[in-house]
């Protein structure tokens, strides 16, 4: 670090290139979005080549653990047994407030809304964020990255990293969203949502004859027909 014009200057690591102190850490943040390794399988970028390539085989790996009921499979029983809380309602409960969650993790960024905690700082302003991917999102301001969010397996086009993450489960086949009422899993919630409309409306359409109720109007029409027969 040296001191040119009143200055606070330092080097950059990556390239050595000499700037002030607020720029060595933007033109660090270029350099790894620069050197970010993606995966092919479902757009995940990695700082470092070696980290890639440990998670490559997530996709390659036969995943013995496989779920009796949904058949979603997995590399790890711990995973598996993660799983296994979408189908027994099982919930981490926040011990300050109402909100139950999945995932210690969910539960870990949660706490930070209780304790007002910010733990991702931006290092060229000093703003601060909750949520990782909040985060990451303005240090995109800084660097300028525009992150492609292409399905790399069939090209579709999501606007945001979080579809892109959410459309790869088709891929993956893994069926995380449960219908608490019939146990039928789903890859997307928005599908679950739409099939929880089945049960909320089932057994409208009440045929006149003999009592049987449809959920379609459709499949009523059908049933009477087996009256006139």
């Amino acid at each position: 670090m040296s001191n040119l014009d009143n200055k606070i200057t330092c080097s950059c690591e990556t390239c050595k290139s000499l700037q002030e102190s607020g720029a060595v850490c933007l033109r660090a943040l270029m350099h790894i979005a620069e050197k970010s390794f993606v995966c092919d399988m479902c757009g995940r970028k990695f700082e470092k080549e070696e980290n890639l390539k440990r998670h490559i085989p997530t996709h390659t790996m036969v995943k013995p653990y496989v779920c009796q009921i949904c058949n979603s499979s997995y590399l790890k029983n711990h995973r598996l047994q993660r799983h296994m809380r979408v189908h027994t309602g099982e919930r981490i409960q926040c011990e300050n407030c109402d909100k139950s969650f999945l995932h210690k993790t969910s539960l870990k960024e949660h706490m930070y809304f209780h304790t007002g905690v910010k733990p991702y700082v931006c290092d060229l302003c000093n703003q601060s964020f909750v949520r990782a991917r909040r985060f990451r999102q303005h240090v995109r301001s800084h660097t300028g990255e525009k992150p492609a969010h292409m399905c790399p397996t069939c090209n579709k086009v999501l606007t945001q990293k979080y579809y892109l993450k959410e459309h790869m489960y088709i891929h993956m086949n893994e069926k995380n969203y449960v219908c608490d009422i019939c146990n039928k899993a789903f890859v997307l919630d928005k599908k679950l949502q739409q099939h929880k409309l089945t049960h909320v409306n089932k057994k409208f359409y009440v045929c006149e004859i003999c009592g049987k109720s449809c959920n379609k109007k459709n499949n009523l029409k059908t049933h009477i027909l087996t009256h006139t027969k």
